[in-house]
């Protein structure tokens, strides 16, 4: 609060946008951008498309703090009711939607606002973490205005807190990566091998893949430990998110052409994956996503997915799949030969029917 009183709450600085409408116009856009950008797995219904759904990091980053169940909190919200400005809001919630007139939501009214609802609220162990959403708050007020009308504002900030200018990139990129103009995309692929390492967010290759910048994102998921073919190192006891990434380290070495590795990626998941699951093959919905077998569909499909997309199928076919993935193999693309009979998928499949069956009869001789 020291630090806001001492810059006047920023009143003085001039924001990039008109008014707070016309940046609430803008996030929602953001929000409806990123909707319509590269879909989820391919089964619609499933966990691991709820879990990928499209999320600004402002939304994640709010949504991590629990500041919801803070204001539903009727003894802390008496408590800190004398500390906090009556202009505030009175309720604020962290999913940003269509609807302007309910409940308060990102972008803050105000930096008075912007520190009342983080610091006062939401999880009290997570300072670092509100300290980035400020950072973020300021960038976004301000990025393309000139350096020198505020850029002194956030060094202030960072030389007051402590804060590294690593961190102080990671924020501006969170930022420019949720706003949907190639300024800001372009701005954002200049600073991510400054700061790309194992620690960076892993939704950053995912929205890099959304908007095509397959090289970037292949830099970045290097530089996370996605460099090499071996899944291994980046399982995680969370299948869900470990499923979501690994489809993305999938899509983006096909997107460049590297069918090969991306294979080999997608061999190596599914093999860890196998591992640490039984082969459980009951009906039981929630039994079935537990195991090996549902990994190994998702990303067979997905794998087929964009590969007939982008006309592929000729060289995926080429690949050495065994027996369990060449089931979903034959119904993506027989799906596919139905749904666009016109196109070659049919050919190929029926190609592929006749080089396993050779195969098989070379082998029974």
């Amino acid at each position: 609060m020291i630090w806001c009183i001492r810059h006047s709450f920023i009143q003085d600085i001039c924001s990039r946008y008109a008014d707070h409408t016309s940046w609430s116009s803008d996030v929602i856009q953001r929000k409806a951008y990123a909707e319509t950008k590269w879909p989820g797995f391919s089964d619609e219904v499933s966990d691991v498309n709820q879990a990928s759904k499209s999320t600004l990091f402002i939304e994640q980053a709010l949504q991590n703090l629990g500041i919801e169940q803070s204001y539903m909190d009727k003894e802390e919200e008496i408590a800190i009711t004398c500390l906090q400005n009556e202009q505030s809001s009175s309720m604020f919630c962290s999913t940003i939607t269509t609807d302007h007139f309910s409940i308060d939501r990102y972008p803050f009214k105000n930096l008075r606002e912007a520190v009342d609802v983080l610091f006062l609220h939401g999880a009290s162990d997570m300072v670092i973490a509100k300290q980035a959403i400020l950072l973020y708050y300021l960038f976004d007020r301000h990025w393309s205005r000139p350096d020198s009308e505020w850029r002194y504002l956030v060094d202030d900030f960072a030389a007051t807190f402590g804060i590294t200018n690593r961190t102080l990139l990671e924020c501006l990129v969170f930022c420019l990566l949720d706003d949907y103009s190639s300024e800001a995309l372009e701005e954002a692929c200049s600073h991510l091998p400054k700061i790309s390492s194992k620690e960076t967010h892993p939704k950053i290759a995912q929205v890099l893949l959304e908007r095509q910048k397959y090289d970037m994102a292949l830099l970045v998921l290097k530089c996370t430990g996605h460099g090499s073919f071996s899944a291994t190192e980046n399982f995680k006891k969370d299948d869900i998110s470990s499923l979501s990434e690994a489809v993305t380290v999938v899509r983006v070495r096909i997107e460049c052409r590297l069918l090969t590795e991306a294979f080999m990626y997608h061999r190596s998941y599914c093999s860890k994956v196998k591992e640490q699951h039984s082969a459980d093959m009951t009906h039981a919905e929630d039994a079935l996503k537990n195991s090996w077998v549902y990994h190994v569909e998702m990303m067979v499909t997905e794998f087929c997915a964009i590969c007939i997309k982008r006309n592929l199928v000729d060289k995926m076919i080429d690949l050495p799949w065994d027996s369990e993935e060449e089931k979903h193999l034959h119904k993506s693309l027989f799906d596919s030969a139905h749904e666009m009979p016109m196109k070659p998928n049919g050919s190929l499949l029926v190609v592929y029917y006749l080089r396993v069956n050779i195969l098989i009869l070379i082998f029974c001789i």
